[in-house]
């Protein structure tokens, strides 16, 4: 069994006024 855990701080990193900037879906897939 494997188990992953992220901590990601995206206030104002991946989300600005509530949309996801360009590339934060390929970023956390990268992570992920």
């Amino acid at each position: 069994m494997t188990i992953k855990n992220v901590i990601c701080d995206i206030d104002g990193v991946l989300m600005h006024d509530n949309v996801a900037v360009p590339g934060a879906a390929e970023f956390l897939h990268g992570i992920m």
